[in-house]
């Protein structure tokens, strides 16, 4: 053959040899599953199955996918290897700071969406929490992805059988369930879906689910994993069982426990959820449980405004886009009343920063906010109107200063501009647990009935407020959308 030939030969493949690789990778791929007889399964973890509840989602290799710049029309263009978890993070750092790469990854479909997808749920995995840019970044297209194709990463599914126990409660769209996983204590939330919306369900719980998974902080609850049965439109959510509750729960029944530490540990929770530009929607002391590590309790902040559900047309919509996902009495003029505030409705770090406000005057105090009132309407007016909650003929007792009575009272401004940042409230509560001395008497508990348009505490002392009740108040206020309290 003559000499030239051969040079042609060789710009071809060292233009196209990743092409051909991937390729005939695809092939072999399809007929290995073919092989199987079965759909596509996730990626196998490097042991046999999950270990441990501490390990679950690990994985110390990933799939790395070398994409071109060009338009990503066939697996042809995907070239895929095992390589170290540093390899995925750097391989996903590098993807990501490429605006077209980040476009055309979003039109795969099928086995290369999931393979991309598992792709980028570990390099993100091990991203370093300063990486702030990569995560907001890599979060949002893994979110979008997810949603657009009805996928989640393979190491977000729980493959252990899950042994459910005692049902706890009903909150309206969920049953609670305590449970049994890999031998330890779980949380299952068991989500109620409308069988003919399962498809539309599953995109939003996609999206609401990898907002959460993502998060990792001490002070954030964190999510095990999820377990989901096509099916029988079963869609569940676990998380670690929590035996001491929220933290009024455990306030309540250790009343010298320092009640300012944990309020600290709230603020630093949250003040990494606004680095990460994410908004919880509705900060309250139910929302925010006790963690027992030793003799240390440790506060983490839970249920980012995850469900909150409507008439039976609109399930399972996002808390940051629903007006009322929040409770009322912790909840910012602005959102009770948009209109007259000139705002969009939104929660914003802002409104989340308002609502501190109030989970630092109820663990204090070991009130809800307006407790004197029971009634939805009223206590609604009352807070549009700029009524707030007075401070207590006993403040320094219970643990407020001045200086942090002055921060709570400016959380609660009209002027949303004017709220003191959730850092500034971390240094505020940092500063004064040292100062903390438990009260010789705490004021009276609070006991509202749930039959008369109130809030009350059940068994365990979370905060509750009767679905029907909200329901009325808010048809009578000329609203469809209907918010219960998640868990």
């Amino acid at each position: 053959m003559p000499k030239w030939n051969w040079r042609v030969i060789g710009r071809l493949l060292s233009k196209y040899w990743w092409r051909i690789i991937g390729f005939v990778l695809t092939k072999l791929r399809a007929a290995k599953r073919g092989a199987r007889g079965g759909p596509w399964q996730p990626l196998p973890t490097t042991g046999p199955g999950q270990p441990s509840i501490a390990s679950a989602g690990d994985h110390p290799t990933c799939t790395y996918l070398l994409i071109k710049p060009s338009d990503i029309h066939s697996s042809a263009n995907i070239y895929s290897m095992e390589v170290t978890s540093n390899g995925c993070l750097s391989g996903v750092r590098s993807f990501l700071s490429s605006p077209s790469r980040i476009n055309t990854s979003r039109n795969l479909q099928g086995d290369e969406a999931r393979t991309f997808i598992d792709f980028l749920d570990q390099g993100l995995a091990a991203c370093s929490p300063l990486d702030d840019k990569y995560l907001q970044r890599g979060s949002l297209l893994l979110s979008k992805i997810c949603k657009a194709r009805s996928i989640l990463p393979a190491s977000y599914i729980l493959r252990e059988e899950v042994h459910i126990g005692r049902h706890h409660y009903s909150s309206g769209h969920a049953d609670v369930f305590e449970g049994i996983y890999l031998g330890s204590s779980v949380a299952v939330k068991r989500l109620q879906v409308n069988r003919g919306g399962y498809a539309r369900d599953f995109k939003r719980f996609c999206r609401e689910v990898i907002g959460w998974k993502r998060l990792t902080h001490p002070n954030i609850f964190p999510l095990l994993g999820v377990v989901i049965d096509a099916d029988k439109n079963r869609l569940e959510i676990l998380t670690k069982w929590m035996p001491n509750g929220s933290i009024m729960d455990y306030a309540k029944s250790n009343p010298e426990d320092n009640r300012l530490r944990m309020l600290s540990d709230v603020m630093s929770g949250v003040c990494y959820l606004h680095r990460l530009r994410v908004v919880h929607g509705d900060l309250k002391g139910a929302n925010i449980l006790i963690d027992l590590v030793g003799d240390t309790a440790t506060a983490r902040v839970t249920d980012f405004g995850l469900i909150a559900m409507a008439d039976s047309s609109t399930n399972l919509l996002s808390a940051t886009f629903l007006p009322f996902a929040g409770t009322h009495r912790w909840m910012s003029p602005e959102l009770l009343d948009p209109s007259r505030f000139s705002s969009n409705g939104r929660q914003t770090r802002e409104s989340d920063c308002y609502a501190l406000g109030m989970v630092i005057y109820e663990v204090l105090t070991g009130h809800p906010p307006f407790y004197h009132m029971r009634a939805f309407s009223p206590v609604t007016a009352v807070l549009i109107d700029g009524v707030r909650p007075e401070k207590p003929p006993n403040a320094k007792s219970l643990g407020f200063s001045d200086a942090l009575w002055e921060l709570v009272q400016s959380c609660w401004s009209v002027s949303v501009p004017t709220r003191p940042t959730a850092e500034q409230l971390s240094n505020e509560l940092s500063a004064a647990v040292s100062t903390w001395v438990p009260p010789p008497v705490y004021p009276t508990e609070v006991d509202i009935d749930i039959d008369n348009d109130t809030i009350s505490t059940d068994s365990s002392g979370l905060l509750r407020m009767h679905p029907t009740d909200i329901t009325r108040e808010m048809q009578g206020w000329g609203f469809d959308m209907i918010w219960i309290h998640a868990w």
